[in-house]
């Protein structure tokens, strides 16, 4: 098992929504705790409870960190991020149905609204299925959609429902099309883009955070 250090290392660097600094805040603790932590050694080990909720801000299993448990008991302003059963295609899916609860992830309140800056109410968590979008995610991801955020004119990487599959990926407007038009960008480059009509296309949200087993 890889040293919770090196986890939690790893974890950052592979999202650059996140900070050592946002991090240690998010868990209640001043803004040096975890790179202390990290470089110092200081604490020698992580509470119980800090690691409980540091595994789900990183998107990391508890286990990862050196718990047995299940994360259960979870003090403090947490939200409990449904999981619905669905699959986001990167490269076959299932439409997109808000009504399918099968799991609910407890988030610390402040990680999600002081560093992910985004409304606790109005998140879902779905998972990936196929490569098109590898390297940035792979099979199996779980990731963070927000509902609220569906202004295609910043880039990032969305959900989308196209003619009632729901797929990733990221998305841009062909300029001066009319009809209008927008293109599909896949991350893998074995696979092409798609350019549709825009009226195909039903935008779910910004995809914000993902887990990933180790």
């Amino acid at each position: 098992m890889a040293d919770e250090r090196d986890v939690i290392r790893e974890a950052v660097a592979r999202n650059p929504d996140l900070d050592l600094s946002k991090l240690s805040k998010a868990l209640g603790k001043n803004h040096a705790y975890l790179q202390q932590f990290l470089e110092r050694g200081v604490p020698k080990t992580l509470k119980d409870r800090d690691k409980k909720a540091l595994a789900t801000m990183l998107g990391v299993l508890p286990a990862d960190l050196g718990l047995d448990d299940d994360g259960a008991g979870l003090p403090g302003d947490y939200v409990l991020v449904p999981e619905y059963d669905l699959d986001l295609s990167a490269g076959g899916g299932s439409p997109f149905d808000e009504k399918r609860v099968v799991e609910e992830w407890p988030f610390p309140g402040p990680f999600l609204r002081n560093v992910l800056a985004v409304s606790p109410t109005r998140l879902i968590i779905v998972r990936v299925v196929g490569d098109s979008m590898e390297p940035t995610f792979r099979p199996n991801d779980r990731v963070m959609v927000d509902l609220d955020d569906q202004n295609i004119a910043q880039p990032g990487v969305f959900a989308v429902n196209l003619d009632d599959t729901a797929v990733i990926k990221r998305l841009e407007l062909v300029p001066l099309s009319r009809p209008r038009q927008m293109t599909l960008i896949s991350d893998n480059q074995s696979h092409p883009n798609h350019t549709v009509d825009a009226k195909r296309i039903q935008v779910i949200g910004r995809v914000i955070w993902f887990s990933r087993q180790i």
